[in-house]
């Protein structure tokens, strides 16, 4: 899928916040359901890559601008994540390559495991950072990561199927990470934006209950501030 719009037109005529949502909840008779919705200030060029020289075989989406890629292989295991290195990822449509991207990396080199579990130790031992949800049809897990000081801090957290997990780009199990109030009036609203879209994302999940009402709830635009 390509979008052939000028990115760097677009990405001059846009400042809002770079956001993204990512959400799982687990539907009776279908499993988990992972969901994403992924808000740039520019326009991506987006391609979904079939990679099957190695076992097991991945497809991921794959932002041809960035090189951040993410997504699934055919043991049925499917890794999607927000970013809490914020400022990395507001760089990162300044790279416009796609042969660099740490952590998009490593998410396609964890998809090569072919348990859930040992996709959550590599992704963990690789320093992938964010918000990430790992889950298959059974299970699901939650990882915050992210550097400070040098250092690689994570939580790992096991969502049960009567619960659901969102998260957008400021930590929680990690509640220093992400965009944070009381830095610059710019965070101050990317915060505000990020705790708003959390809300909204819990409350799709709450109501939802099929993955297309999931989809359509996560989907929705308010009318007075769309950065909300």
């Amino acid at each position: 899928m390509y979008n052939k719009s000028d990115p760097k037109k677009q990405l001059n005529k846009q400042k809002d916040t770079i956001m993204c949502v990512v959400a799982a909840k687990y539907f009776p008779h279908i499993g988990w359901v992972g969901v994403k919705n992924r808000d740039r200030n520019y326009v991506p060029e987006l391609s979904f890559l079939l990679l099957t020289k190695t076992s097991p075989h991945r497809l991921v989406f794959l932002d041809d601008m960035t090189g951040y890629m993410e997504g699934m292989n055919d043991k049925g295991i499917c890794v999607l994540s927000a970013s809490l290195q914020v400022l990395d990822d507001e760089k990162e449509v300044k790279k416009r390559t796609s042969d660099d991207n740490p952590d998009g990396e490593r998410i396609r080199n964890a998809l090569m495991e072919s348990t859930l579990q040992n996709v959550v130790k590599k992704l963990v031992s690789s320093g992938t950072t964010g918000n990430t949800i790992v889950f298959d049809q059974h299970q699901c897990y939650l990882i915050e990561a992210c550097n400070k000081d040098d250092k690689y801090n994570y939580k790992i957290q096991e969502i049960k199927q009567n619960e659901t997990v969102a998260r957008t780009n400021h930590g929680v199990l990690l509640p220093w990470a992400g965009y944070q109030y009381g830095i610059d009036d710019s965070q101050d609203k990317s915060r505000e934006s990020s705790e708003s879209r959390l809300h909204y994302a819990e409350k799709a999940l709450k109501e939802s209950n099929t993955p297309e009402e999931l989809i359509n709830k996560l989907a929705i635009t308010p009318e007075k501030d769309t950065q909300m």
